[in-house]
């Protein structure tokens, strides 16, 4: 689900919109983990993430009316934000009896089963075209399978909540690299936005520091 909602919203509005929509992931988090880990969650913590959802809403009000932006590709970036929340629950869960090179192995598995058929319905073939776009296609599934390996290796000895905020390094490279390779220079509005999100998450991190660090 957080696979095939996140590549088709990137193609669909630009990659800042997508990928500080799915920043929201700690906040949610941060909701579900006492329920379902008994990890507490303060009030200003609560109180900076509501902070953070307003930035989001600034950054796609300030991207209303680029090119590159769609309202339905942000709505498919939510898709994936709810998808990529819920992969990081059950991880966390799954980690606590299986290893993480077999979790791993198993998830990608069942993965490619379910999306098969997706691709095959809605796509247009399998084959990205040029040999040099398989490259692309190879160094995105060393790159991201590499690091989904890592976090989930994480995730039996660190909790939801910090593994989640330490994804929030993920917008600033996003926006960096749209600009670069895509052309899709940011709007002041959009960056003031990115700006109180970071912050604001920024401050959740500090607000979970043990007090005598």
């Amino acid at each position: 689900m957080n696979i095939g909602f996140f590549y088709t919203a990137i193609r669909t509005t630009t990659v800042a919109n997508a990928t500080i929509i799915i920043a929201l992931q700690p906040a949610l988090i941060m909701v579900l983990a006492k329920p379902l880990f008994h990890e507490t969650v303060r009030p200003r913590e609560l109180l900076w993430a509501g902070v953070a959802f307003a930035g989001v809403a600034l950054v796609v009000y300030g991207s209303s009316g680029a090119p590159d932006w769609s309202p339905k590709g942000d709505l498919l970036a939510v898709g994936s934000l709810l998808g990529w929340t819920w992969y990081f629950i059950v991880s966390k869960r799954a980690r606590q009896t299986l290893g993480a090179l077999e979790y791993q192995t198993a998830l990608l598995a069942t993965a490619a089963i379910v999306l098969l058929p997706v691709a095959l319905i809605w796509g247009k073939g399998l084959s990205p075209g040029p040999a040099i776009k398989w490259l692309w296609v190879l160094a995105v599934v060393a790159a991201a399978g590499s690091a989904h390996l890592l976090v989930n290796w994480a995730h039996r000895y660190v909790p939801i909540t910090r593994s989640s905020l330490l994804t929030l390094s993920q917008p600033p490279f996003s926006l960096l690299a749209g600009a670069l390779f895509l052309g899709q220079n940011p709007k002041p509005l959009q960056l003031a936005g990115m700006a109180i999100v970071l912050v604001a998450l920024a401050m959740v991190i500090n607000a979970r520091r043990p007090a005598h660090v």
